[in-house]
């Protein structure tokens, strides 16, 4: 006996006979004919190689054999059904869902207000939010792994199928602990070039935005000091991180986003500053991008909320 040939569609129309007691009323609410439920059961009995109801004149009653396979497809038609309610389910969930990877500068320290606002003013959406580095980020909008990522540095070429959108423009600034001596927020040369740069990882949007500053200043301390090997580095995972350990030791600096630094700063848990002879200034954008292959109802709102929230965010700063 192969079950694999036997339909839902048999399955039903078998039960349902059953309940009906009637071909004809069967076939109704089926939406077929008399003559095709007959050949369902033909079919079924033919194909399981047994009788699976005796006929009389005016009705019919189930065999012992039928009354197995009555079991046997009502527990299957059961399972399909809570199988396609639960399918149905994600189905929904997965219509709901907006998938965001977002580096952590933004993440942490510009966009929670954002997204507070969002899921208040929109509770049909549900945001799903992954935190990682830009380029991570990237290569997750890439592989649709996500809708929407957020970074702070595009570091490859995309191609014409993407979008990016300008939420901000934020500086990147120098970083010294609070007990750190310094006049006017300023710090000389040759006191940076005493202290250990803390480094985000590979694929961080601000390490890849800080580079030329990085060279430019590791290049005037080989000019000022002779025999200069090169600065002393620690590289650590995430802006928490880097503020955290600048924050607590007197011998660490760091080249952050200005939003994060701010935070700290307020707190007196560390400063801004300049470096002496050193005035290059460095920025970088807070960038959305997305596929305009992939818009959704639910991207297109996300879209026009993000946008209005920094376009308003910018009138009162």
């Amino acid at each position: 006996m192969d079950l694999s040939k036997l339909r839902i569609l048999d399955l039903q129309t078998f039960v349902t006979l059953i309940k009906e007691k009637n071909f004809s009323k069967a076939g109704q609410k089926l939406g077929m004919t008399q003559s095709s439920v007959t050949q369902v059961l033909q079919k079924l009995e033919d194909e399981l190689n047994t009788k699976l109801i005796i006929r009389t004149s005016k009705s019919f009653t189930l065999t012992t054999t039928g009354k197995i396979f009555l079991d046997a497809a009502t527990e299957i038609l059961n399972s399909y059904e809570t199988c396609k309610a639960r399918i149905n389910q994600v189905d929904q969930d997965e219509l709901e869902k907006l998938k965001i990877a977002i580096s952590t500068t933004p993440g942490e320290f510009i966009l929670p207000p954002f997204f507070t606002r969002f899921t208040q003013d929109v509770p049909g959406i549900r945001l799903i939010i992954e935190m990682c580095n830009s380029k991570k980020a990237i290569d997750m909008l890439l592989s649709k792994d996500c809708q929407v990522a957020i970074v702070g540095s595009i570091m490859e070429q995309l191609g014409a199928d993407f979008e990016t959108i300008t939420l901000l423009r934020e500086r990147l600034v120098v970083i010294v602990s609070n007990n750190l001596e310094t006049v006017n927020d300023e710090i000389d040369l040759e006191m940076i070039g005493s202290l250990t740069r803390v480094d985000r990882e590979p694929g961080s949007g601000t390490q890849h935005e800080a580079f030329d500053y990085i060279n430019a200043l590791e290049q005037r301390l080989k000019e000022r000091r002779a025999g200069f090997a090169g600065t002393r580095v620690m590289q650590l995972q995430s802006v928490q991180a880097t503020l955290s350990a600048v924050a607590s030791d007197d011998n660490l600096y760091a080249i952050v986003g200005f939003f994060p630094a701010k935070k700290y700063a307020d707190m007196h848990q560390l400063k801004i500053v300049k470096i002496k002879g050193i005035d290059m200034d460095i920025s970088r954008n807070i960038s959305l991008i997305y596929s305009k292959k992939e818009m959704t109802d639910n991207l297109k709102i996300f879209l026009e909320s993000i946008q209005r929230f920094f376009e308003m965010r910018a009138i009162f700063d």
